[in-house]
């Protein structure tokens, strides 16, 4: 039989939950076929204890069924495809969404499949036990084409590598097929269950569907191609697929952030700025503060320029009127995330962002500790004690009734 391997995509995370599938499916499985008479399953206790059997189902047995095989090769085939299609949908899914699909995919296939025995109980015997992770692997199947359609996957001993889409297309006609024949033949004993497995597969893709990882897919390939055009020097290509993950997903502030970089790229500096700007707004909305934080680094690093809503500093030609600034809010917000940082350039630009929240907004409640923050980064980051009390004597002067107060004053006298 030829085994597929997945694509070059691996996980970035370890999957837990794949692991301890596969560890419980192997203990259980181990202890049974070990329990199995000359590999009879009629003769084996645990199969008809755990299995699932259509002329007496018990509710449990639909969970443990997926834990027992027939034997080791039947264990081997279903391990393997639970680790190759197991870690990439865990990695997607997250690992409550993936455990609770694997196993309804499980339930599901082993309900079909009793529907079937009960039904043409003269051509699939039901008194026979189902048993195997062949269902719930059918439904990472299902989950996996739609969120990775576009990887390959490697057959050993086969030079093509097909797409997913096109393996789980022939599966699911191979399935169906064999399915239909089964119902005129009649397969009574050591069987594949093949409606278990349309069963966890059907219902993989309609999840799939329902969770919308069509679109998550379209938007991590759309971001890979934006990083390939990059790599090659193709700014404009990188445009377009940018434009067409934001005309799917308008508030995805990480494609807003790439398509600046393109423009950058593309030597437009006024959109570049436009959609720094916007990304860090979004990033901001999101409370992603620390995102939001090193994109203004980036973008300061990229575009030397005001930003910050200082007027006194003047705008290179470039600059449109139009551009949107970052409120007193935001910048406050990215200047404490700045000044956390160890980077010497990040500290600067957080004083230089907390200042600003100064100049544009002095009588908010922001302004106020913005003082107080730039004059704590210039005596404790970056040794400019001068400024600092220059700054607290104005935060004294300003803000007399202040809570921190006291603290201005500590700080003053320790400056000089």
């Amino acid at each position: 039989m030829l085994l597929p391997f997945p694509s070059e995509r691996r996980p970035t995370n370890r999957a837990i939950v794949t692991l301890l599938l596969l560890a419980a499916t192997v203990c259980v499985s181990v202890i049974e076929i070990g329990a199995t008479h000359n590999g009879n399953l009629e003769h084996a206790g645990y199969a008809f204890m755990l299995g699932v059997v259509p002329a007496r189902p018990r509710p449990a047995a639909f969970i443990t069924y997926s834990f027992v095989h027939a034997d080791l090769g039947h264990l081997m085939i279903n391990l393997f495809y639970l680790w190759v299609f197991g870690a990439g949908v865990e990695a997607a899914l997250g690992k409550a969404r993936f455990l609770a699909l694997y196993l309804l995919g499980g339930i599901v296939g082993a309900t079909l499949q009793t529907l079937v025995a009960l039904k043409a109980p003269d051509l699939v015997n039901p008194g026979f036990p189902i048993i195997g992770a062949s269902a719930g692997c059918a439904c990472l199947i299902g989950l996996y084409a739609v969120r990775y359609y576009r990887d390959r996957i490697t057959f050993v001993g086969i030079p093509y590598r097909p797409t997913v889409v096109e393996i789980v297309t022939l599966f699911l006609c191979l399935e169906i097929s064999v399915g239909i024949w089964e119902l005129f033949i009649g397969l009574r004993e050591d069987g594949v269950a093949h409606w278990a497995h349309i069963g966890g597969f059907v219902l993989g893709l309609s999840c799939a569907y329902l969770m919308r990882l069509d679109s998550t897919a379209q938007t991590a390939y759309g971001f890979e191609d934006v990083v390939l055009a990059m790599d090659k020097s193709r700014p404009g290509a990188a445009v377009g697929r940018i434009e067409q993950i934001l005309a799917r997903d308008p508030i995805n502030a990480a494609a807003h952030a790439d398509l600046a970089r393109a423009w950058l790229a593309f030597g437009d500096r006024d959109q570049a700025a436009r959609r720094f700007i916007q990304a860090i707004h979004l990033f901001s909305v999101q409370n992603r503060r620390n995102d939001a934080a090193q994109l203004y680094l980036e973008m300061r690093g990229s575009l030397p320029t005001d930003f910050g809503g200082d007027e006194r500093v003047a705008r290179p030609s470039w600059t449109s009127t139009l551009t949107p600034e970052l409120t007193p809010v935001e910048l406050f917000a990215i200047g404490l995330s700045l000044g956390e940082m160890k980077d010497p350039n990040a500290v600067e630009h957080a004083a230089e962002a907390l200042r600003a929240v100064t100049l544009r907004d002095p009588e908010s409640t922001e302004a106020e500790t913005a003082l107080v923050k730039v004059a704590q980064i210039y005596v404790d980051r970056l040794g400019r004690n001068e400024e600092a009390r220059i700054l607290l004597r104005l935060f004294i002067d300003r803000y007399p009734n202040s809570s921190l107060l006291a603290t201005a004053r500590e700080m003053l006298a320790r400056s000089s």
